[in-house]
Formats: structure tokens, sequence, C-alpha cells
């Protein structure tokens, strides 16, 4: 973390804050130009900045944790538009990240179900997707995931007593 930050000194608010925003925008124009991985670094300097705020007023603090959230859901979307197995897990702890801010935040509880049903873990996306149903009921991206997890635990499901039926039959 600290090699990400190449001035020692201690930066005053509006100077870091000018520089996490800086690399969020840097990282939002990368990202739509395609280039995922530099984006990914651009979106985790800022973070660096945005771990080394002290004594914040509980606004700025605020503003802090709306940046955080907002980094770490753009660095989970960019590992899952990789579609690398590898980076299913850091879409996770993104959203982990953020669901530890903002419990009810729904494109987290999402993305981390996508991730999850691409991990093959149907029980865990189904619960992160009954969360996120509620909040937004009406969006069908939601819908379509639920249904499309649920087809894949009734294919285990079957898939399982099928097996223990030639084991035991």
């Amino acid at each position: 973390e600290e090699k990400d930050d190449h001035d020692p000194r201690k930066l005053a608010k509006p100077e870091r804050m000018r520089l996490l925003k800086l690399n969020k925008d840097e990282g939002t124009e990368l990202f739509k130009g395609k280039n995922l991985e530099a984006a990914i670094l651009h979106w985790r300097k800022a973070l660096a900045h945005a771990a080394k705020f002290f004594d914040l007023a509980p606004q700025d603090q605020e503003e802090v944790d709306d940046l955080k959230v907002a980094l770490h859901l753009n660095i989970a979307m960019a590992y899952l538009k990789a579609d690398v197995a590898e980076a299913l897990s850091r879409v996770v702890t993104n959203c982990e990240e953020v669901l530890m801010l903002r419990p009810n935040n729904v494109k987290a509880l999402f993305r981390r179900a996508t991730a999850l049903e691409k991990m093959k873990d149907y029980e865990g996306a189904k619960n992160d997707l009954m969360l996120a149903k509620p909040l937004e009921p009406d969006d069908t991206a939601i819908t379509k995931l639920l249904e499309r997890v649920e087809a894949q635990i009734t294919r285990q499901v079957v898939k399982e007593k099928q097996m223990y039926g030639k084991m035991f039959g």
C-alpha cells in the first residue's frame, strides 16, 4: 500500500481527495477503453488514497465511504468483464468490501452472485439474489440470474439423487 503512494508526507485532505478522484476518473476512462488491468490499477491507487484519510468529520467520512463503494464496485465489474476464473474470488472480495460499508448495496449483491454462480456456488448466489430481490423487485437481471441459479440447484439435486440411487440401488 505504501509503495503506491510515492509521497511519504501526510497530504492535506483536499490534495488527497484530488488524487483519489483523479485516479478514479482515469480508471473509468481506461475501463471505457477496455483497458481493464490499467483501470483496476488506477482504482486500487484511489483506494490506497482513500485508506489514508484520518480524523475526518462525519460528512467527509461519508463521502470517502461513497467513493470506496464506487471503487470496489468498479473493480468487481472489471474483474467480471475479464471473465477469467482466477478473477472471480477478487469480484467476491471487492463486493464484500462494499457490503461491509453498505449492507444493502444491490450492485454488490448482484455482482457477487454473478461471480458465485460462475464459481458454481449456486446456494451462495441464490442467497445474495434473495437479499437483492426485495430491494429491487423490478430488476429483470436479478430475476433472470435467480431463475438460472435455481435451475442449477435443481439439476444438482437430480444428479445427486441419481448418483445415490446407483450407489445404494
